[in-house]
């Protein structure tokens, strides 16, 4: 009786929200497009350039089954550090420099392609889903700081947090490992076969992400406007950054506080990465077969460690922060995005040569 209470009651509050959403989108009709633009705008901008060219590199490294020569090189690095096979590499490295939520998506190819296991892939999680250095270089450290130095120092320490984070959580234990014979009977595939199953499933996740970005770019917005009146400026920043990470960078950006406290909140937000980013987690999760795999608190840990080690590197960098004259300053993100996409294609011109040699009776 008391769960069926506790499920009426939840049933309930869901439906009143719902209703509330109905009335909003209807009487304030003009801020609900408004919204809905923008955060295609975004998708246009940032999230497609950005991110979908590393869904098609590591869900095509999978393919290729190019994973198992990295575990054999990389695991006297990789095992004693995080407790992961060497693998995972290659979804640490995707989630370094792809963004949210290429790094998630990374773990789930290597889930699905047989070389991680379920407890491996939520270790993964921990310190693999991360936000890219476009988004942080370009849009963070210029709007927010008004200087690049400002998204480097955010970087290295969003960087230093999760790989902090990974080893913390290391346990010794196991760990799925292919044996000769499981290499022989993985059925190989030519390039091309790759290449197209690659770009589908790509363009498959980057339409739910973009999906998930519109809705919670709407959602913000109302959140900003029921709650106006009630909440002070500072506090309708941080319910931004909770929901969605850009909405919550450009308020940030707009709101008088000080810039210490503007450093470690961007650090907050950045790793935490807002219920938007995990929503887009678990959807790509979730077509990878790994439903269930915890998201929010991983991603709150890494939000904690990342803002306290910003106090430390604010302190140091305060002077430098304060008169930076940087070459990067005021730079928008597009540039950021042409090297990634750069970066990407060099990464499948290497691809496509490993799958030539490798894989000669299949060779395109």
């Amino acid at each position: 009786m008391k769960d069926q209470g506790q499920k009426t009651g939840t049933q309930f509050l869901a439906g009143l929200a719902i209703g509330l959403c109905y009335v909003w989108l209807i009487v304030d009709a003009r801020a609900a497009s408004a919204a809905s633009v923008s955060a295609l705008g975004l998708c246009a901008r940032v999230i497609v350039p950005s991110l979908f060219p590393f869904f098609v590199c590591s869900n095509l490294f999978c393919a290729l089954g190019l994973e198992r020569p990295m575990e054999r090189v990389l695991s006297r690095v990789v095992e004693p550090l995080f407790g992961v096979p060497g693998s995972g590499a290659a979804a640490l490295f995707v989630g370094l420099t792809g963004g949210y939520p290429s790094g998630a998506q990374s773990v789930g190819a290597l889930y699905g392609g047989g070389s991680i296991d379920r407890k491996t892939a939520k270790r993964l999680l921990l310190f693999c889903n991360n936000c890219g250095p476009a988004f942080i270089f370009g849009v963070v450290g210029p709007s927010v700081f008004g200087t690049s130095l400002a998204g480097l120092l955010l970087y290295l320490v969003h960087v230093a947090s999760s790989l902090l984070l990974g080893i913390f959580a290391r346990k010794s234990g196991h760990m799925q490992e292919r044996t000769a014979q499981d290499a022989e009977n993985v059925p190989s595939v030519s390039f091309s076969s790759a290449l197209t199953a690659s770009v589908k499933k790509s363009g498959q996740t980057a339409l739910e992400v973009c999906m998930f970005v519109v809705v919670f770019g709407v959602v913000t917005a109302m959140v900003q406007t029921a709650l106006r009146l009630v909440l002070p400026d500072w506090a309708l920043v941080i319910v931004s950054g909770l929901l969605e990470l850009s909405g919550g960078t450009s308020a940030l950006a707009e709101a008088a506080m000080p810039q210490g406290v503007k450093f470690a909140l961007a650090s907050f937000f950045l790793a935490f990465g807002g219920l938007s980013v995990h929503a887009q987690t678990k959807a790509v999760l979730s077509s990878a077969g790994l439903e269930g795999l915890p998201v929010f608190f991983p991603k709150l840990l890494h939000a904690l460690l990342a803002s306290i080690l910003s106090i430390p590197v604010y302190a140091l960098f305060r002077a430098r922060l304060e008169a930076a004259q940087t070459f990067l300053s005021q730079a928008p993100v597009l540039p950021f995005a042409v090297m990634e996409l750069m970066l990407c294609a060099a990464i499948c011109l290497a691809f496509r040569k490993m799958a030539g040699s490798n894989l000669r009776g299949d060779r395109v």
